[in-house]
């Protein structure tokens, strides 16, 4: 049987942080990363039965952005520790869960990565930016000029100000028209962060790229 060597990239949908979160994975696994995948989009609006339908053999590495864990989640993550998996939360109401119900189990598992922020003070989209930025950082041995080419300063500003709504935080400057001028900008966000292929999402990746957040917040 023919396997593959896929990336999965789960992320919530339709939504500006899931959205930007595969942006900033993608830019990473395209950019940085010593071994090439064959990337696959999940763009799931519930966080519940995530892994249901997945060939396992087919997937080296899962990544999970703004989407709560269950239970069934850890299971699926317990029985395929060929899979890499990192997950990038920030939701209060999974808190309880890793603190009390889950923790013993989420430690155990050594191919597990959780990227949560406990405080809700970051979305998933500024903790990827962060995270593969570093990541990078650390393949380039700190090569700032080619990673900061891609990760650009723009692509943290908007990163920032789309994690400072998500959060509910509203303490950047201009905060509701960096949010007004994004949603008129991107009107149909069900179109824009459907990523159904590799090509479909690079033509929207380049889009989403150009944006300039520092005119979004003049708006």
């Amino acid at each position: 049987m023919e396997s593959y060597n896929y990336c999965g990239i789960f992320y919530h949908f339709p939504c500006f942080d899931g959205g930007f979160g595969a942006l900033n994975t993608y830019l990473y696994f395209k950019n940085f990363s010593k071994e090439k995948y064959t990337f696959k989009f999940h763009g799931l609006e519930s966080s519940k039965e995530k892994f249901e339908d997945l060939d396992p053999e087919d997937y080296k590495i899962i990544i999970v952005l703004d989407l709560e864990m269950f239970e069934s989640d850890i299971d699926f993550i317990e029985e395929n520790t060929e899979i890499k998996f990192i997950f990038f939360d920030h939701h209060e109401s999974w808190k309880n869960k890793y603190l009390n119900e889950y923790k013993e189990r989420i430690d155990k598992c050594e191919n597990l990565q959780l990227i949560y922020d406990m405080e809700n003070n970051s979305s998933a989209c500024l903790l990827s930016y962060n995270y593969f930025k570093n990541e990078s950082l650390n393949i380039t041995n700190s090569n700032l000029k080619i990673v900061e080419n891609i990760y650009t300063k723009n692509l943290f500003l908007m990163c920032e100000y789309i994690s400072d709504n998500d959060t509910g935080q509203f303490k950047l400057p201009e905060h509701s028209n960096f949010k007004g001028g994004l949603c008129d900008y991107i009107k149909y966000p069900q179109k824009m962060f459907q990523f159904k292929s590799k090509n479909t999402f690079e033509d929207k990746m380049n889009e989403l790229l150009e944006i300039d957040a520092k005119e979004l917040i003049k708006k």
